[in-house]
């Protein structure tokens, strides 16, 4: 393992990073959200002023937002597929060790970040798909009752949304009953009003950039936002689109 200069990128050490998280080590990020080990005696300030969970929170936030970059990595075969498993590994090991710091941190802020993880990993082994590889296969056809329970909730969305109970377009109906093969969301789906609300929102917006929502969040909701027209959206809508035909 070589050595890197700190403070570095989370995504450009993994290594090292996954061996301070395993070995309980205090790390923390500089303003670029690069990281770097603590020294002693700030391990002791954060100990003595109770400010260890916002330090993980911020990890873990930190994170997230590394595995968010390894989408295109994965999407636009930036990397040799022993490396893509190489990477994917490391971040799903590190990705536990971390959600097993924070999840007996009994607040509302700790679960959400926790919650946030956690549905970054469901999306990451779903882009892996094979088992060998970490990764959880779709459940295609759909199980009824998910796709039952999928189409009652985004019933929910559309008459808050609208005011009223707004019948189902073909176009919506086909999408949700898609999206229903990644079972693993359910129960967030459930649990999680403001992330359920985000996702429908986007079959409203824009509806097909919904269906990659599950398998790459970030790129999913970048392209939400970016005009249809604009090159980059088009071309981006286009490798997403390929990749979810190949899968299907």
């Amino acid at each position: 393992m070589k050595t890197k200069n700190f403070p570095v990128a989370i995504n450009d050490s993994l290594e090292q990073f996954l061996l301070a998280c395993e070995q309980k080590q205090t790390i923390n990020l500089d303003k670029k959200g690069y990281w770097y080990r603590e020294c002693w005696f700030v391990r002791l300030v954060f100990w003595i002023l109770d400010l260890e969970k916002a330090r993980l929170r911020n990890i873990i936030k930190a994170f997230c937002r590394a595995i968010d970059s390894f989408e295109e990595d994965m999407l636009f075969c930036r990397l040799k597929n022993e490396e893509i498993s190489k990477k994917a590994s490391y971040y799903l090991r590190i990705a536990k060790v971390l959600h097993d710091k924070l999840k007996n941190h009994r607040s509302r802020q700790s679960t959400r970040v926790c919650k946030k993880l956690k549905r970054r990993v469901y999306s990451l082994k779903y882009r892996l798909g094979s088992k060998e590889e970490g990764g959880i296969s779709q459940i295609c056809p759909p199980l009824s009752i998910v796709h039952q329970k999928m189409l009652e909730l985004f019933n929910d969305f559309q008459k808050d949304f609208f005011g009223y109970n707004r019948p189902l377009n073909p176009y919506s109906k086909r999408i949700l009953y898609r999206i229903s093969c990644y079972s693993k969301f359910l129960k967030h789906f459930d649990q999680d009003i403001n992330f359920r609300n985000k996702f429908f929102s986007i079959i409203n917006q824009n509806g097909k950039s919904a269906l990659f929502f599950f398998e790459y969040p970030s790129l999913s909701l970048r392209l939400a936002k970016v005009p249809k027209e604009h090159s980059r959206a088009s071309t981006l809508f286009r490798v997403l689109m390929l990749n979810h035909q190949v899968k299907a």
